[in-house]
């Protein structure tokens, strides 16, 4: 399935404040993939209905444990909604990266900073995405990208 092969590569990027996943954490994941979260999706999709997140998060909590549980489905969630809902995939996306990425990951903060820039109209999000990208300029003061993405969204929260 192809969605299940480009959320696979997704899921393996970031793991919380964990740098690099353990490979436990790696199998989890790609075992949930498989198993739980593509048949949910297809369900969902077939019956023109939203995913169930608060019946994931459950069958993940006693699977697994609540604080993975809690990961996976806000993950899950960004890869659902993008370019179905904009609102719901900027949240998602604004909570994931606050609470789990690795904000020493410059790269990963422009880039999520970027998605902010591009599909949100909300000041708050647009904010916390200004952050990330101060974040990653502060990093690396040479990178024209991180900085452009500074810029953009700085003009962005202006125009509000």
């Amino acid at each position: 399935m192809i969605i299940g092969a480009c959320l696979l590569g997704v899921f393996s990027v970031s793991y919380g404040q964990s740098k690099v996943p353990d490979k436990e954490t790696l199998k989890k994941d790609s075992i949930v993939m498989k198993d739980i979260f593509e048949p949910l999706v297809t369900d969902a999709v077939n019956n023109e209905e939203t995913p169930d997140w608060a019946g994931l998060k459950s069958t993940l909590t006693t699977k697994y444990d609540a604080a993975f549980a809690e990961r996976f489905t806000c993950k899950a969630k960004i890869h659902y909604y993008y370019y179905r809902d904009w609102p719901e995939f900027n949240a998602a996306l604004v909570y994931y990266t606050n609470t789990y990425e690795d904000h020493n990951n410059a790269r990963l903060l422009n880039k999520n900073a970027k998605m902010i820039l591009k599909f949100s109209t909300d000041v708050k999000q647009l904010q916390e995405a200004l952050n990330w990208s101060k974040q990653a300029v502060a990093k690396e003061p040479s990178n024209a990208d991180y900085k452009q993405t500074y810029v953009a969204l700085s003009s962005k929260i202006a125009r509000k």
